[in-house]
């Protein structure tokens, strides 16, 4: 007996494309505050028919961070807050906004947080033919306790995309690397490393593993992913 599995269609019942997603700009700040955190004329990417802009936020604190963030405008459109996770050392969120025009935005937090930030960053993505672009269909959160490296797993529909953010809060490290994903950028912070991944899926993956990790090898650190289908 063979299974005939439904097929995915997007809103208009039409058989849906498989979703893609491209790195675009990573961008830092190193100001302390406990409130806002501001990114200028940050590259969104070539104006396009049906553009997504996807921004994964890393937040950290050598004293350990807790609170909510929200994001505003850019070209007049609101943003979506998919997922925020915190690891301890780190808040990790990602907004999403539909915005076909404009190659360059600022990209401006707002939050209330337990202590001041004292280093930001930003990672930007475009991403096309979502299904559904306000649901996440799953998250991975990781954090390595005293271990040098954190992992997760996350489930991605087939025609999906997976997006992940994070790094690390201690001093001094020359590099990050992620399995189960592919590495689109790896910057330093106000002393510390963070990096982005991102990867598609033209088929269905079931309790898919994340890993990153920092060297020299540390503990503390902490990274969120999402898929998107």
């Amino acid at each position: 007996m063979s299974l005939i599995l439904p097929m995915v269609t997007n809103a208009a019942g039409s058989l849906a494309a498989d979703a893609t997603i491209t790195f675009v700009a990573t961008a830092i700040n190193n100001s302390a505050s406990s409130s806002v955190m501001d990114f200028s004329s940050v590259s969104l990417g070539a104006a396009a028919t049906g553009r997504y802009i996807l921004a994964g936020l890393s937040l950290g604190s050598a004293s350990g961070l807790s609170g909510n963030i929200s994001m505003d405008d850019i070209g007049g459109v609101t943003p979506t807050l998919l997922s925020q996770y915190e690891d301890g050392d780190n808040i990790h969120a990602f907004f999403i906004l539909f915005l076909e025009t404009g190659t360059s935005g600022d990209f401006d937090f707002d939050f209330s947080l337990s202590n001041d930030a004292n280093r930001a960053f930003l990672s930007v993505w475009n991403v096309f033919d979502l299904t559904d672009a306000s649901a996440v269909t799953d998250t991975a959160e990781m954090a390595s306790g005293t271990t040098g490296s954190a992992s997760g797993s996350i489930d991605v529909e087939a025609g999906g995309i997976v997006a992940a953010n994070g790094g690390t809060a201690k001093n001094n490290r020359n590099s990050l690397a992620w399995t189960g994903v592919d590495e689109d950028s790896d910057v330093s912070v106000n002393g510390r490393r963070y990096g982005s991944a991102s990867r598609e899926f033209a088929s269905a993956a079931t309790s898919h593993s994340i890993t990153i990790t920092d060297s020299p090898s540390s503990d503390r650190l902490g990274a969120h992913a999402i898929a998107l289908r």
